[in-house]
Order: C-alpha cells, then structure tokens, then sequence
C-alpha cells in the first residue's frame, strides 16, 4: 500500500509539470516568458532536468519494492520515512522546471512527453504503470 502511495506521488509531480491549465494568453500560443518557441534542444533540457528531479523518487520506489520483495518491513519503514522529505524536494524542483518552461498547450506536452520518454525511458515506464 505505501508503495502504491510513492509511485501515486510521482504521478502527480509529473502531472503538476505537464497538465497545467493554461491561461487564456498561453492558450493562444503566446509566450508569456519572452523566450519565443522552444526548440527541440529546449524539450530535452527540460525533460532532462525533470529527470533530475525525479531520480530521487525513482531510486525510493525501487528501494522499497527490493526492500517489499525481501519482505522487509522495517528496512521499508526506514525508507519510508525519508518519502515525506524526498518528495517535498521532487515537487519543488518539477515546479521550478514548470515555471522556467511553461509547458501548458497539448503539442508542446506531447513534445515534452516524447523527450522524457528518450531522457528518462525507466522513470515514463514507472508513470506509464501507473496510468
């Protein structure tokens, strides 16, 4: 159940990234950073940089399914108890990574969709099992 509980949070780091409502200006395609388009070059910064704030996470979550595997409930316990702190962490650097890209039409989601899915294949795989 907990571990449902971490990979469930991951989810919704990635989802606070990619699913933002967009306001009417966004919604236009306007630019509201003063950046212009982003480049392919663009995408990939940011999905690896969204990586980065995700491996955290990812190494929890396969951390606590060895520790479930070997039916180690106190070394789940420890791990656990680092998921609060580890997560907080995450969140605030997909937030910072939301703010500096302002992914918010559905192209430019499936853009970045498409360049976590070549930076970080094991974390999309984790948020994919999940959907």
């Amino acid at each position: 159940m907990r571990y449902l509980f971490s990979l469930w949070m991951v989810a919704l780091l990635f989802a606070a990234c990619t699913n933002e409502p967009s306001t009417d200006n966004e919604a236009e395609g306007n630019d509201t950073t003063g950046k212009g388009a982003m480049s392919d070059a663009d995408y990939q910064n940011m999905a690896q940089e969204l990586c980065d704030c995700l491996q955290p996470v990812l190494q929890l979550t396969k951390d606590l399914q060895q520790k479930e595997q070997e039916g180690d409930e106190a070394g789940m316990a420890a791990l656990l108890e680092n998921l609060e702190s580890i997560m907080n962490t995450s969140s605030s650097c997909v937030d910072g990574v939301d703010q500096k890209y302002h992914v918010t039409t559905e192209e430019q989601q499936r853009k970045a969709t498409e360049a976590m899915e070549k930076s970080c294949p094991e974390i999309m795989a984790m948020l994919n099992a999940l959907q």
